[in-house]
Formats: C-alpha cells, sequence, structure tokens
C-alpha cells in the first residue's frame, strides 16, 4: 500500500499540472508520447477506483476500521466515486473521435475541456497519503509547512495561468470588423502578436501576468482587453490579495516558531533584563544572571518535554519513559524485574522529576540539611568532600531513610544540571501500593545504609578511643607488630601492655557486635529473614578474625563465637513472632552459660576498666589497672 501512495501522488502531481496545461492550450495535447502518457495515468486512476471498493475505512463517529464489504462500497459510491468516474473519463479521445470541426461548431469541445479539469479535485484525496505518511516519517514541520506555502503559491499561479488563457477560447469575441479581440491579438513580441506565438510563449506571457497579479505588483504592461478577462482579473485581485495574506502571514508565523524554546528564552532573557532595570542590580550580578540563563537554557527544553510526556496515553507515556530514563537501571534500590511494574514506575517517577540547574561553586547540599530530595546528575560535575560525580551518577539516595540532617555537603564544581527527585514525591509513589518490588529493593537498601553508617560510626568511635590512649607502652605495639609477621607466636609481653591491647581488641568486639545487631534488628523490623541471614553470615567472619587476635590476648578467655547452625535456630525460632530481645534472637546473648555472652561480659567490663576518660579541656585521664583485676 506504501508504494501504490508513492504512485498516486505522482499521479496527481502530474494531474494538476498537465491536465490545465492540456485545456487551456489545446494545440500541444496530441503529441504521441504525451497521448500514451495520458491513457497510462487513464489506467491508472481507474484501477485505483475499482481498488477502493475493497479498501477498510475509518468510521468517523467510532473510530473503528470498517472491513464489511457492502458498508465499503456504499460508503465509497456517497463519496469519491463520482469524482474519480469523472476524472477517468478520456474527454481527448471523445474530441479525437468526434473531430474537431463538428465540436466546435457545437461547442462541445470546450465543455468537454472544462469538463477535464474535475481531474484536479482528485488532488485533494492527497491529503489523507500526505496524512499517512506524517505517522510513518519524522519530518520538520516548519520545512514541511514552508514547502505547502510554496507549492500552494505556485499551483495557483499555474491555475491562474491556465485559465487566463482559457478564457480567450471560451468567450471568442469577435469586433465589429471581424478580428478577434483578446489579450493575445493586442500584446505582441515585436510585431509578431502572441496569438501567433507558440503555446510554450503564450504560457510564460500568463504565467507572469498570474504572478503579478496574486503579489499585488501590477506592472501594466499585460493587461486584460474582453470583459470576460476582466472579470476573471477582479476574481484574481480578491483570490490573489487572500492567497499572499495567507502565505506571508502563515511563513511569518513558520519563521517565529521553528525553535518554540529559542523565542521563550529570548523572551526570558527580554524579562530579565527588564527585571534588572526596574530593581537597579549591579552590573557584576545582572552579569551572573545572564550567564546562569545562558546556562540553563536546556531547562526550557526539559520543561516542554515533560509538558509534552503528559499529552501522552498512559502506555505510551510508559514506553517514552523507561527509553529516555534508563539511568534508573543503574539505582540498585530502584531494581524491579517485573517488566510492567518497572515501566509504571519509571513513568511515575519521571512524572515528578523536576529540572534544575547549578552555577559553579553553589551548594547542592549544605550541611545540616534535611534528607528531602536525590538529585541525578545529566551534565556538569558536583563534588562531595573527596567524591566526584559526573554526568549519569546520583546522590542522596539517604531519601530512603527518615528525616535527618546531612553531614557533608556537596557543591557544583561546574554549571551542573540536575533531575530531582522530592522525599516526598517518592513516599507519595510508593504509598499506592502498586509496586512491591520496587518496595522490596528500596526495605533491604534501607537495611544496607543502616548498617553501613552504624559500622562506620562504631569504628570512628573505636578509633577516637584508641587515640585517646597516650600511654600505650611500646611493648604492646611491639607485640602486635611480632603477631603480625609472624604464623607461630610465643606470648613474651608484660602483662600491663597485654592488658591495655586486650581491652583494645574488646572495645572493638563490643562496638562491632552491637554495630551488627542493630542491623540485623533493622532487617527483622523489615521482615526480611533472607537479609538478616546475610548479615549474620558476616558477623560470624568478622567475630572470627577478632578471636584469632583474642585468643593471644586473653589465652585463659575462650571467645569463640556459638555455631551458626546454632544462631540460625534461634533467629528462625524468635524472628517468627518478632518478639523479645533481637540479640537474644540472633547472637544469643541473653543465655548467661553462653561462652559468647561470657568473651563479651568480659570484653565490656574490659572496655568500662581502660575507657579513656575526657575532660573539658580534651585531655586525658590515664588508668594503669592490670589485667590480672579483671
Amino acid at each position: 500500500m506504501k508504494k501504490w501512495d508513492m504512485i498516486s501522488v505522482a499521479l496527481l502531481f502530474y494531474t494538476a499540472i498537465v491536465t490545465p496545461y492540456e485545456t487551456a492550450f489545446p494545440d500541444s495535447s496530441f503529441s504521441d508520447a504525451m497521448f500514451v502518457l495520458n491513457r497510462l495515468v487513464d489506467l491508472c486512476f481507474l484501477f485505483d477506483m475499482l481498488l477502493r471498493f475493497f479498501l477498510m475505512y475509518r468510521d468517523e463517529w467510532s473510530n473503528i476500521w470498517i472491513a464489511q464489504p457492502t458498508q465499503i462500497v456504499r460508503h465509497y459510491i456517497k463519496g469519491w466515486f463520482a469524482v474519480d468516474l469523472v476524472s477517468v473519463i478520456p474527454f481527448d479521445l471523445i474530441n479525437f473521435f468526434a473531430g474537431s470541426s463538428a465540436v466546435q461548431q457545437l461547442r462541445l469541445m470546450r465543455v468537454l475541456r472544462l469538463l477535464r479539469l474535475m481531474k484536479i479535485i482528485r488532488v485533494i484525496q492527497g491529503s489523507d497519503m500526505f496524512t499517512r505518511w506524517e505517522a510513518k516519517m519524522s519530518m520538520n514541520y516548519a520545512t514541511l509547512a514552508l514547502t505547502k506555502f510554496a507549492f500552494i503559491a505556485l499551483m495557483i499561479s499555474h491555475w491562474i495561468a491556465c485559465i487566463f488563457r482559457f478564457v480567450v477560447d471560451i468567450e471568442y469575441y469577435v469586433d465589429s470588423s471581424g478580428n478577434v479581440y483578446n489579450w493575445l491579438t493586442m500584446h505582441s513580441m515585436g510585431s509578431t502578436p502572441l496569438s501567433e506565438m507558440p503555446p510554450s510563449t503564450q504560457y510564460i506571457s500568463a504565467l507572469y501576468w498570474s504572478v503579478m497579479t496574486l503579489t499585488t505588483i501590477g506592472y501594466g504592461d499585460l493587461v486584460p482587453s474582453t470583459l470576460a478577462e476582466r472579470a476573471l482579473s477582479i476574481a484574481c485581485m480578491l483570490l490573489g490579495a487572500g492567497t499572499y495574506a495567507y502565505v506571508v502571514g502563515g511563513v511569518c508565523q513558520i519563521l517565529n516558531s521553528m525553535d518554540a524554546s529559542t523565542t521563550e528564552f529570548h523572551q526570558t532573557l527580554d524579562t530579565l533584563n527588564e527585571y534588572a532595570t526596574q530593581n537597579q542590580l549591579p552590573a557584576e550580578l545582572t552579569s551572573r544572571l545572564r550567564e546562569y540563563f545562558h546556562s540553563s537554557r536546556a531547562l526550557l527544553r526539559d520543561k516542554q518535554n515533560l509538558d509534552l510526556l503528559l499529552t501522552m496515553s498512559p502506555g505510551l507515556r510508559g514506553e517514552v519513559s523507561v527509553f529516555n530514563n534508563k539511568w534508573i537501571a543503574d539505582i540498585s534500590f530502584f531494581h524491579c524485574n517485573d517488566v510492567l511494574e518497572r515501566a509504571q514506575f519509571v513513568t511515575a517517577l519521571a512524572l515528578v522529576l523536576r529540572p534544575e540547574c547549578f552555577p559553579p561553586s553553589e551548594f547542592v547540599i549544605r550541611e545540616g540539611e534535611l534528607n528531602t530530595k536525590m538529585y541525578l546528575v545529566q551534565r556538569g560535575i558536583a563534588t562531595k568532600d573527596k567524591v566526584v560525580y559526573a554526568g549519569g551518577t546520583y546522590f542522596g539516595e539517604d531519601i530512603i531513610l527518615h528525616l535527618r540532617q546531612r553531614k557533608i555537603p556537596v557543591r557544583a564544581f561546574s554549571y551542573l544540571h540536575v533531575q530531582v527527585l522530592s522525599k516526598f514525591d517518592l513516599e507519595d509513589i510508593m504509598a499506592t501500593g502498586l509496586y512491591p518490588q520496587v518496595h522490596r529493593s528500596i526495605r533491604r537498601q534501607v537495611v544496607k545504609i543502616v548498617f553501613r553508617n552504624q559500622f562506620v560510626h562504631t569504628a570512628t568511635r573505636l578509633h577516637k578511643a584508641r587515640s585517646s590512649i597516650v600511654d600505650l607502652p611500646s611493648a604492646a605495639a611491639e607485640m602486635i607488630s611480632c603477631r603480625r609477621r609472624s604464623s607461630v607466636f610465643q606470648p613474651q609481653v608484660n602483662e600491663e601492655g597485654t592488658g591495655i591491647a586486650a581491652a583494645s581488641s574488646a572495645v572493638l568486639a563490643d562496638r562491632v557486635v552491637e554495630g551488627v545487631s542493630s542491623s540485623v534488628s533493622g532487617a527483622v523490623a523489615f521482615q526480611d529473614d533472607e537479609l538478616a541471614a546475610s548479615l549474620v553470615s558476616r558477623l560470624d567472619e568478622v567475630v572470627l578474625r577478632l578471636s584469632r587476635l583474642e585468643k593471644y590476648l586473653l589465652p585463659n578467655v575462650s571467645f569463640d563465637p556459638p555455631p551458626p547452625s546454632r544462631r540460625r535456630e534461634s533467629m528462625a525460632s524468635r524472628s517468627s513472632s518478632r518478639r523479645g530481645s533481637i540479640n537474644g534472637a540472633i547472637i544469643g546473648v541473653g543465655d548467661n552459660n553462653d561462652p559468647w555472652h561470657t568473651s563479651i561480659q568480659l570484653a565490656r567490663r574490659t572496655s568500662d576498666v581502660h575507657k579513656p576518660d575526657l575532660n573539658k579541656s580534651g585531655s586525658t585521664k590515664k588508668h594503669r589497672h592490670r589485667t590480672s583485676a579483671v
């Protein structure tokens, strides 16, 4: 069907150009090549007419394609059938077989030639084909509109030129002396009148008068001579004035709307300049404002894209959102295996994202600011402490946690274009309950962030506690260094060094247990047994490494953790009810006979003995208790 549409458009162009010319200039009609070509065109139009009896059509009221043959035939007969039938009648063959003299005497030829112009009406059918092409092809509508206006102006000029020549044969005015009187006989080129010139010369003269009339120029060197010609001139002047206004106005509108974002940007700059003048802003500030608006010009296009997205149907909106927001696949806690759920979630996110732009050195996130926004970098660079964020990265993912103050600021290193996701918009999306897999991923990420933050916090506290012990004997440091270098170590150190080193390791064990236990509590609270079991297995590894060091520092105390099977059984039996101590449910702290509990209690007592006490001036009260006292 697509190829036949292209053939039909070519035939329509041929009809729109050649048929008026042949009608107005009959002497050029019967060359052999033109005669054969006209017959081929008639056959193609006949085939197209028969084909339309079998083509479905769309009902205007129900917007449904009708495929029943009887309804198709009825619809076509009531529509374009009469026009198509007239357009395939070979009027030039009637003239050929009837004889020129007989037809001219009866003036039948003039009527038949006029009916041949009915073929031009088929050009209107080409609008349906162009509509189908617009849906299939990507085209610049500004360029298409300019081409359309140029085509309209040329076609109208061509048709008026042919009509201006055709009026000569229709009227056939003869003066009292028996001389033919029309614009062809009244004008000449040199000593030869235009009536004796070849058809091509007459056509150029008629086209010259047509363009001159349509453009309202009117040189006056070629004027109508008869009453019919003057009547035609009046009609052409009125038509020309309307056509000229339509074409010129349309072209101006197209030129202004070829880039809507550019037009809006220029209007924004004009408003900014007016605002700066009215408020007497400093020149330096005004210059920075202009630079910002020039750099954030893409925001206007992003807003237009969002408005365009809102006009789409939900299904198409989802497909476009998934294609344009592939960065969501890089965010682990937005992961979803369900294609439909993922498309709906991405669509919901795309509708709440808001574009923003930050100039260089401006804070994107300030210290102490609440975690209410997440930023997705499109272009530019941002820095957070020693971390650099470039295009395709994101920061501020702590919006999935409870409201808290952010401790590390983020600044724009260059002009930074970001998409902003609000915490409250995300909560509204998740509150709908339509995205269970995404909700599960977010819950798991919350537990991971809590575990990471608690572990870092514990390590920081331990580092500060260790660094505050300024009188750590060199023997303890040498002992630890030797143990790291030797695979088999026989402890030969003084008791004081052993006690302080043991206290430090005990503090480490205690703090790690607290951090991991808090994370496991979060996992159970979020009803994620799989993640809780994973955290417990990681706790096994941490405690195992601590026990390897601790068995040298405290040889008389067992620091081995309980078997994993025992902890898993305890977790399985107690996490189902979600009651009781999370420490007791996961790691068995509640059992006083458990060697794990004994070692933890010993570590806590030791850490209490050797825990540094900081006064207001920041100095350290030194403790020199011995391990034997423990």
